[in-house]
């Protein structure tokens, strides 16, 4: 196939399922049933754009028709393979729905699939891009045809917008979802293209150009030509960052620095100093924080960070380390709010944001813990005690996984401090096995025992336990469903008498 003149998605568009980027269960599937002979009649690639769903299309059109294939590859050199890859309308036909959607176009549809015989051995597979597109009565027409279908037809439906798709169409086709691509795995096309091409690309500004993409190949090898078109062979990471409109600015860092340990006039500082490093628009050093934010995030959490570059990873690691999960979460809450409404060069919004973060959620507003007399080893506590009350308050404030700390901590029976380790007693194995649950994920044990350290004075690791049956605690005697409400909602019993409708103990 010639490919001078081509744009570069089109010339490295993948001729084999070995050379498809990101895909590779699907590629696995594809792959092993046409090799044991097993392809289906109708296919849904649905996924975003660029993710490769016509080209796999294309690849399986060739796989189905191929005279030498080998392992379910086809093999790009026989006279069928040649004739998709140039086009031919024979074996592979191409429509885009967007443009024709109608029910004519359909039944035109309909009637050409008759069109090949089924003693020659061959497919013709349809292709239609963004099939979502279609109408009502189009796809009407098409459900009968997708029910009964020639068996010397393949139909594969491409789109970006499967929940558009009729039920009645979707249940008739092997469905496959596409996922963007990674940052890595773009970077590593985009490395073979330039190597392929002699063009000297420097690694950096092929990882900005990698994820600008946003998971999309296709995107990638455009924005990468744009480059090359707009400053030759030799590109560096400034330029890309001028065509794309990124600007490093210096003081976005310092700004999260002054953040992190509550400094304000240091934050405004900052800011005053970014936007006028970003010629005076508050929006480009809004995102230049908001990108560092993301990281800061994802490194909090412990998880990789693909597109971000090394050297900013390891100026925040030390930074993000010791930053409560509360404050951080707070300037991320209070800088993603922020909108540019009526004056978009106004500073005020970002101010306004640096503020919030400051005041929101934190550990410095909590009160200091009351002081504790000594206590004998194991002391037990009930949950009356004022320190309890506190920590489940500023659990409260807090956003987990999947079960929340505060409300779980109120129902337990009674608490004791062993050494270095706070051993929570529930009566209820539900309540326990929640807030087991929850402590799995990392994050939440951490605020846990931040907020533990906080609020008694000093760290203590944290130990789930059950009571025993016999135990015989103020908050673990039976009584009924209202003053086990009451009780774990904080109450204490300072005498008992019978409750209408309540049994007494």
């Amino acid at each position: 196939m010639t490919t001078q003149g081509l744009v570069l998605y089109r010339k490295y568009r993948p001729r084999r399922f070995s050379e498809v980027v990101g895909q590779e269960w699907i590629v696995r599937a594809l792959r092993q049933a046409v090799a044991q002979g097993k392809t289906a009649h109708a296919y849904l690639f649905a996924g975003p754009r660029g993710t490769g769903k016509t080209t796999l299309a294309r690849i399986l059109a060739k796989a189905v028709n191929c005279l030498s294939l080998q392992d379910g590859e086809p093999c790009n050199a026989c006279a069928p393979c040649q004739a998709i890859d140039q086009g031919d309308p024979f074996l592979l036909v191409e429509m885009d729905a967007a443009s024709h959607r109608g029910i004519e176009d359909v039944r035109a549809l309909r009637e050409a699939v008759l069109t090949l015989g089924q003693g020659t051995g061959r497919f013709r597979v349809y292709i239609l891009d963004e099939a979502h597109m279609l109408t009502t009565e189009a796809f009407n027409a098409l459900l009968k045809t997708l029910e009964e279908p020639p068996p010397h037809v393949v139909f594969v439906l491409c789109t970006t917008e499967a929940y558009r798709l009729p039920p009645t169409v979707a249940s008739r086709c092997q469905r496959y979802d596409f996922q963007r691509l990674s940052p890595e795995a773009v970077l590593r096309r985009l490395e073979f293209i330039a190597q392929q091409e002699g063009w000297g690309v420097s690694p950096e500004a092929l990882r900005l150009l990698a994820a600008a993409a946003r998971g999309s190949l296709r995107d990638a090898c455009n924005l990468l030509e744009q480059a090359v078109t707009t400053f030759g062979p030799e590109v560096d990471a400034r330029g890309v960052r001028e065509m794309l409109g990124v600007r490093e600015n210096p003081f976005a860092l310092p700004l999260l620095e002054a953040l992190s340990r509550g400094d304000g006039a240091g934050a405004l500082t900052a800011l005053a100093q970014g936007i006028s490093a970003g010629d005076g628009d508050p929006r480009a050093f809004h995102g230049a924080v908001m990108d560092l934010l993301r990281t800061a995030l994802l490194l909090k959490a412990g998880a990789p960070v693909d597109d971000a570059p090394p050297s900013v990873v390891e100026a925040l690691r030390p930074l993000v380390a010791p930053w409560p999960w509360e404050r951080l979460l707070a300037v991320v809450r209070a800088w993603g709010g922020v909108t540019f409404r009526g004056d978009a060069f106004s500073p005020l919004p970002l101010e306004l944001a640096v503020v919030e973060a400051l005041t929101g959620p934190s550990p410095s507003p909590l009160p200091p813990p009351p002081p504790v007399p000594p206590q004998p080893n194991p002391p037990s506590q009930e949950r009356g005690d004022p320190r309890w009350r506190e920590l489940c308050r500023a659990l409260e404030r807090v956003r987990f996984k999947r079960f929340p700390l505060g409300p779980l901590l109120r129902g337990c029976a009674h608490y004791a401090l062993e050494n270095d380790t706070l051993v929570v007693f529930f009566r209820h194995r539900t309540h326990w096995e929640r807030l087991r649950d929850e402590l799995e994920h990392p994050a939440s044990r951490a605020a846990l025992e931040e907020a533990v350290a906080r609020v008694f004075g000093r760290p203590y690791k944290v130990r789930l336990e059950l009571t025993t049956a016999g135990e015989d605690t103020p908050n673990t005697r039976p009584h009924g469903h209202l003053v086990r409400t009451a009780l774990q909602l904080g109450g204490r019993i300072i005498g008992e008498h019978p409750i209408k409708g309540e049994e007494a103990p």
